[in-house]
């Protein structure tokens, strides 16, 4: 699978204004992990795939971050990354989402048209699937992460499985990377 070159005439994200709390970290993680949980179970990105993204992003950093340490495989090995982690992170899944745009588009499309049409989008066969990918790779996230995770209150409704996808089609574009991270930002860091 070839991959368009990553964006270097675009902004690079800036870091956070101060150091996030391990608490602002764990949230934007889990952010992140749902967006890249949402993104595999729609496009069965495969290891192979995960990899060359994560080189890339990795490559492109001075120290060469080791992301590929905390997600060796898109199918998550739930890590808890640091400011930088999360940043390469948000720049490989918008990178990923890039790739997959038309998907997203097509169903975002999806999602409008049933629902003017008074339908559940979640029974048309692409996202029925998407939700069953999702939920079953949710479960294991949860199981992975243990009771510290404590995530058993925040099982995504169906329709946060949809928004999600709406998501990842903002983030898809050109610009989705500083998107992104804008959205991270204000979770953190709250304007008053």
């Amino acid at each position: 699978m070839v991959f368009a070159p990553l964006d270097s005439g675009s902004t690079p994200l800036q870091p956070f204004p101060t150091a996030p709390t391990r608490q602002q970290l764990r949230r934007m993680n889990l952010y992140l992990d749902q967006l890249l949980l949402a993104l595999v179970a729609l496009t069965d990105v495969d290891q192979i795939t995960w990899t060359k993204i994560l080189e890339k992003i990795s490559a492109s950093t001075p120290a060469g971050y080791p992301l590929g340490k905390h997600y060796p495989a898109p199918t998550l090995v739930p890590g808890q990354l640091d400011g930088e982690g999360i940043r390469l992170l948000t720049m490989a899944i918008a990178h990923l989402g890039g790739h997959y745009q038309e998907l997203l588009r097509r169903s975002v499309s999806l999602i409008e048209q049933t629902k003017e049409q008074g339908k559940n989008p979640l029974q048309t066969v692409l996202l029925k699937e998407y939700a069953e990918k999702f939920t079953i790779a949710w479960q294991a996230y949860q199981n992975k992460q243990g009771e510290e995770g404590n995530l058993s209150s925040l099982v995504p409704t169906e329709e946060r499985l949809l928004s999600l996808l709406t998501e990842l089609f903002f983030f898809s574009s050109k610009d989705g990377a500083r998107r992104l991270w804008s959205v991270l930002t204000a979770m953190a860091f709250p304007l008053p």
